[in-house]
């Protein structure tokens, strides 16, 4: 059976939501998303339209932003942006089920419309036009549409095209995908085509779609290995991934991370604070979904002492745990042996769990009587938080100079709520 799949994407959501609740034209009007409280470093989470036609790269950092350029600057507000994502969905669940909705990100959005068409007697560029025109009338918000006969063919209907096309819609089927972008550069704009994947493209002479399709299959799966189908099917603008597919799927490895951009100098000490904060949030997170961890990560980023970028990636195997007291130690340990005394100025530190699985029920006869006692103190404290706020009970480490825990506890995203 043929199917039909819009892809929908709000154009530069946040900054697009600031503006109308300015009363602005978001499309017209000068405005960039970003804590200007942090350093001038800090990343801009979206520019407006009309600053993007002017140059203003995504997610670019507020520095780099041209001096003379005009703009306003409007502060996070993830709870305010999530709200209007939850009735941009509300919208979509007026004339689709649920089931045949994937919600690739806050702002983006699969919908498999094939069975609907019939029923509205709608082409799938009316159907587009339809939920678009509700979006804007209802919220005033802009929004693209990629279709496609396939999930694949929609998003990059939506990357590349639509952006460019009337109404901001594009249709792809495999014909027109190979007449218009088998030649299209640079490859990185087909959808998951990293720029790691391009180099190794690049080092086998493949700079193109057409480049990969011709390409004998041999030499893909030798360099690509599994991964190699999917790019073929890519190639040819083929994908047999449905939205009931990506709701079953159920991935072999589970991991839980925790990372922070800091903004200010961090010192050694400080670095060490960051990443034991981290490791209790998880710590609970694990405690809560009844899960321990089999691995531990540890990430660092800053500079030497004589100012040269140093860059630290350290894991160890462990045995399966999730209790605070077990990790600090063992995260103590790593940072001592790993971590140079000579760094400074660490602008980002992360830590990350691996290998999680259900913990499992213990024998009472031989169990560790004080372990259990502070598996239950994990458990209460995730029902204090569940109840009353995540900043309902805090550790005291919390209030240690350098801590980000309090902080951070009325945070969405790592960004103001």
């Amino acid at each position: 059976m043929n199917k039909t799949y819009l892809c929908i994407d709000l154009k530069s959501f946040y900054a697009s939501v600031e503006c109308i609740k300015r009363g602005l034209d978001p499309m017209t009007s000068n405005l960039v998303v970003a804590d200007t409280s942090r350093t001038d470093r800090t990343i801009c989470l979206a520019v407006s339209p009309s600053l993007r036609k002017l140059g203003v790269k995504n997610r670019c950092r507020l520095f780099e932003i041209p001096a003379g350029l005009h703009y306003i600057t409007a502060v996070p507000r993830m709870r305010l942006y999530m709200e209007t994502a939850a009735e941009i969905y509300e919208i979509y669940l007026r004339y689709v089920s649920p089931a045949d909705i994937h919600v690739y990100s806050i702002d983006e959005a699969f919908l498999d419309v094939t069975e609907y068409l019939p029923l509205y007697k709608k082409t799938p560029r009316e159907m587009a036009e339809m939920l678009l025109g509700c979006i804007y009338a209802e919220l005033g918000l802009t929004a693209a549409c990629g279709i496609g006969g396939n999930i694949y063919l929609s998003k990059v209907a939506l990357d590349i095209l639509a952006k460019h096309s009337p109404g901001f819609i594009a249709y792809l089927d495999e014909e027109r995908y190979r007449s218009l972008l088998w030649r299209h550069t640079p490859i990185t704009d087909f959808w998951m085509i990293a720029s790691g994947v391009s180099r190794r493209l690049q080092k086998l002479g493949i700079r193109c779609m057409e480049h990969l399709a011709e390409a004998p299959e041999a030499l893909i799966m030798q360099n690509f290995g599994k991964n190699g189908e999917a790019l073929i099917d890519r190639a040819w603008g083929r994908d047999a991934t449905t939205i009931e597919n990506i709701k079953q799927y159920v991935p072999k490895q589970h991991s839980l991370s925790h990372s922070q951009v800091i903004g200010t100098a961090c010192s050694r000490k400080r670095g060490l604070i960051l990443l034991r904060d981290m490791a209790d949030s998880l710590c609970l997170d694990m405690a809560e979904h009844d899960l321990k961890a089999g691995s531990l990560s540890m990430y660092i980023s800053g500079r030497a002492g004589a100012g040269e970028p140093l860059r630290i990636s350290v894991s160890r195997v462990m045995d399966a745990e999730n209790r605070y007291s077990v990790i600090k130690e063992k995260i103590d340990r790593l940072y001592e042996e790993n971590v140079p005394r000579s760094i400074s100025d660490i602008h980002r530190a992360g830590i990350s769990f691996g290998s999680l699985g259900p913990a499992a029920v213990e024998n009472t006869l031989f169990a560790d009587t004080a372990a259990e006692k502070e598996r239950d103190l994990q458990k209460t404290i995730c029902g204090l938080k569940r109840r009353y706020g995540s900043a309902a009970i805090l550790r005291g480490s919390c209030w240690l100079p350098g801590s980000t825990a309090r902080e951070r506890r009325g945070q969405i995203g790592g960004h103001r709520s």
